[in-house]
């Protein structure tokens, strides 16, 4: 399911083990922690195992952003599908330096379309903490509706939903 995708100013690429120190520094981020979760890597060997554990599962699909002139790795964007949801989910993240730029609007754009026009999805979820503010500007930018706010493992959260067809 997972391919590589370009944009004007992007390259998404899908996730490999080598892409260990970016999550590494990606998921130790302050608003990763605040937003997603402590996932408790503390070092890059554990990024290595977090990172084949999400390839080794079927059901997660993620993309490294890069700038495409530069290559440098600033976020991901992912599809996945929870099973708290009744659709995929998609996600996203990004380095706070290339926050604001519309770099997370741009890759997740690029992956909303491909999951309507070449996957053939019908609908996709997303789901976000009550207080991100920027993840929910960004998912109504992208289209996505409020549909209410749901409770997993006791933490509420905002439910939005995209209907394809």
């Amino acid at each position: 399911m997972t391919k590589k995708f370009h944009t004007e100013r992007l390259s998404l690429i899908p996730l490999n083990v080598d892409d260990a120190t970016f999550i590494f520094h990606l998921v130790n981020t302050k608003g990763w922690i605040q937003f997603i979760g402590d996932r408790k890597i503390l070092n890059v060997g554990l990024s290595r195992i977090y990172v084949q554990n999400l390839l080794d599962n079927k059901n997660i699909n993620y993309w490294v952003v890069q700038l495409k002139k530069e290559k440098i790795p600033i976020g991901v964007v992912t599809i996945i599908k929870k099973d708290y949801l009744p659709f995929h989910d998609i996600g996203f993240a990004f380095l706070e330096k290339y926050q604001g730029k519309g770099y997370a609007f741009e890759a997740a754009e690029k992956i909303l379309n491909y999951a309507m026009n070449e996957i053939k999805m019908e609908n996709i979820a997303a789901v976000t903490q009550l207080d991100n503010i920027k993840s929910i500007q960004l998912l109504e930018k992208l289209g996505l509706h409020y549909h209410g706010i749901i409770e997993n493992n006791g933490e509420n959260l905002t439910l939005y939903f995209f209907f394809f067809r």
